[in-house]
């Protein structure tokens, strides 16, 4: 749930900067803590050189679904209904209500115009859910001025920002192992 040690957090870098790639790392690393996430990846996926498009991943279940795609670089991503529906299921799902942390991969201009994910992530912060939203570094800005009213962490997508979010999520008083059951 949302609180003033959570927070919105915002992880940020450049545009194909490797922000999934640190997330994803860091979904590995809360779960080996034993921390309950949900939501869902978007990793870009290649045809050599070329980006054609971007799948999304949900969290829990390891399931994946086309979400964007283009047959040329010049062409702008065309976005699939199924994967929006998709997406908007992992956000809507229990797992997400009751999760310690809910990442949405990505939250961009789509979302600003108040499309895609934007409806989801306002519902999931009015019900106080701890979010991580990915922004590319052109977008921060706008994001914190939406979501002005709510305390907003951000962290630049390399490495020491795993630790750093994690310390966010932890409880005082609270133990947990890598891997280890703590019953």
């Amino acid at each position: 749930m949302l609180d003033e040690k959570c927070g919105l957090i915002l992880l940020t870098g450049k545009k194909q900067g490797g922000k999934t790639t640190v997330l994803q790392r860091l979904v590995e690393r809360l779960k080996r803590e034993k921390f309950k996430i949900a939501g869902f990846v978007a990793p870009s996926v290649y045809k050599g050189a070329f980006l054609p498009g971007f799948d999304l991943v949900d969290i829990q279940s390891g399931r994946s679904m086309k979400f964007a795609r283009r047959k040329t670089a010049a062409q702008a991503f065309q976005f699939s209904d199924q994967g929006l529906e998709f997406g908007r299921k992992i956000l809507e799902s229990e797992e997400a209500r009751n999760a310690d942390l809910i990442i949405i991969d990505e939250f961009g201009p789509l979302e600003l115009e108040g499309d895609g994910w934007r409806k989801d992530t306002d519902l999931l912060l009015e019900n106080k859910n701890c979010l991580l939203l990915v922004v590319r570094e052109e977008l921060v800005e706008a994001v914190k001025e939406l979501y002005s009213g709510l305390s907003c962490r951000v962290f630049p997508a390399v490495e020491q920002s795993i630790e750093n979010i994690k310390r966010l999520l932890e409880k005082p008083g609270e133990k947990r192992g890598e891997g280890k059951n703590l019953q």
